[in-house]
């Protein structure tokens, strides 16, 4: 049987350990397995990149539009955008560049085209949900594309209203050890076996994380500095498509 773990199964985990009940508390005692578990999962978070934290995220276009909203409850792009590799076509990545970059090119020239260029513009600071942020493409989409991203999700405390911690289907054990250890440590600040029991799990749960996730190539074969330099030459070559020779395809 699957385990999984939620704010409820932690809130009794933890309060009987802390106050030999699994409910009824006040809130004052409720406040105290809040930090526990708070304190749990950030150390769990904090332990190892998880693989889960950055999961592929489909985008798909507007025909002349180049600003999005990034999609909520993620903080940032953490690869080159891809779009799908079709029977007969293939599109070289979207890559990142500073968005000052990105404001340049648009100034000097507000072509629509298929993207080549991504950046994450913030453009505002809401205090619910932190720095809000959008996604511009440059060139800006002639037609709808679809582009595939790893993004980054941002970790947020579990409550009542959002039960589920981020990585709950694969860190079952490893979660619950770590907010009951810390419920240990907040009330006495002593190791036991919970502690143990965390420190036994990690490194395993850590393994098997970069096991799903290993790379299955050695990345790119273009030479670095053709991935780092831009010219309008480059820009051009890029979205001729299949070239030909004599009305021959190659």
């Amino acid at each position: 049987m699957e385990m999984t773990v939620s704010y409820t199964s932690l809130l009794e985990r933890v309060g009987r350990k802390m106050f030999g009940n699994r409910s009824g508390f006040s809130d004052s005692e409720t406040s105290d397995i809040d930090d526990a578990i708070e304190d749990g999962l950030k150390r769990v978070y904090a332990a190892h990149d998880w693989s889960f934290f950055c999961p592929e995220v489909p985008v798909t276009t507007v025909d002349g539009q180049a600003v999005y909203d990034l999609p909520l409850g993620y903080e940032s792009i953490e690869s080159k955008m891809y779009y799908p590799l079709g029977e007969d076509t293939f599109y070289p990545p979207v890559e990142e560049r500073s968005d000052g970059q990105i404001r340049r090119w648009q100034q000097r020239d507000d072509e629509e085209d298929r993207p080549l260029f991504f950046c994450v513009r913030v453009v505002e600071f809401d205090p619910k949900v932190g720095s809000r942020k959008k996604l511009v493409l440059y060139p800006t989409p002639d037609a709808q594309y679809t582009l595939y991203a790893q993004m980054t999700l941002r970790a947020v405390p579990i409550n009542a209203d959002d039960p589920y911690p981020v990585g709950g289907e694969t860190l079952a054990a490893v979660i619950t050890a770590a907010c009951l250890a810390a419920s240990a440590n907040n009330l006495d600040d002593a190791e036991d076996v919970d502690e143990m029991r965390y420190r036994e799990l990690l490194p395993m749960a850590i393994r098997a994380d970069q096991e799903r996730s290993s790379p299955t190539t050695l990345g790119p074969d273009n030479p670095r500095a053709a991935r780092h330099s831009v010219s309008s030459e480059w820009l051009r070559a890029a979205r001729i498509g299949t070239p030909s020779l004599d009305g021959v395809e190659l």
